[in-house]
């Protein structure tokens, strides 16, 4: 069976990331004006999905067809201390009472417990790569026009070019598993990927239209 419980050390993993959170959220919560815990979960992510990716790019955009042990071992950690992390984004959704935030919180928790339920913790790695445009989004509030330039370039690349394609590609090579009648594992990526989907072209539109209003400002009568 592909079915499984969460194993000891897995469980560990993910215990010790949710006390580490709490931790953070309690003592130090923030530097400046960054938000710790969110901080480094961003930097922790997208560097091992680039170390994955460089690793190995074809297993990377056919990760799907490989198991988690194929993966080394620190690319099987990583996805356990996101699980965790996915629950405090869902938290921090709802209390800023925003709807697009909490649908990425839901996403974010509903995806890892589906991929951990059906024993596929590295199918994350697709969703993972996004966070590379997170930091430099955190770092914002610094007004450094390099940040904000390359936090659009990296938002609308990965999130509005490269994910979208995966997901295409991903749809096209598992469509038998999607479109017949039993839940599956292919069913629940698919459909937590296209919400991930529309979420990031919503947030995307936005982005090149506040660039547009910015270096094309509407001329004065």
């Amino acid at each position: 069976s592909h079915y499984k419980t969460m194993n000891n050390s897995q469980f560990f993993i993910v215990f010790t990331t949710l006390c580490a959170i709490i931790f953070l959220e309690k003592k130090m919560p923030y530097i400046g004006k960054i938000h710790v815990a969110s901080f480094l979960h961003c930097c922790i992510t997208a560097i091992t999905a680039h170390y994955v990716l460089i690793n190995d790019p074809w297993k990377f955009l056919t990760i799907y067809e490989y198991n988690m042990e194929d993966f080394p071992l620190i690319a099987q950690i990583v996805p356990y201390i996101s699980y965790a992390f996915g629950f405090y984004d869902l938290y921090y959704g709802i209390t800023l009472r925003k709807v697009d935030f909490i649908i990425h919180g839901t996403v974010f928790t509903t995806s890892a417990l589906i991929t951990d339920y059906y024993n596929a913790m590295h199918y994350s790695y697709m969703g993972l790569l996004l966070e590379t445009s997170t930091p430099f989004f955190h770092l914002l509030h610094y007004k450094i026009p390099f940040i904000e330039t390359a936090f659009a370039f990296t938002f609308l690349l990965y999130r509005c070019v490269f994910f979208p394609i995966m997901t295409i590609i991903y749809f096209f090579r598992t469509y038998n598993n999607i479109v017949n009648n039993e839940l599956n594992l292919e069913k629940g990526v698919i459909i937590c990927a296209c919400t991930l989907n529309a979420l990031n072209i919503y947030w995307g539109s936005k982005i090149v239209k506040r660039a547009i209003r910015k270096y094309y400002p509407a001329k004065e009568d």
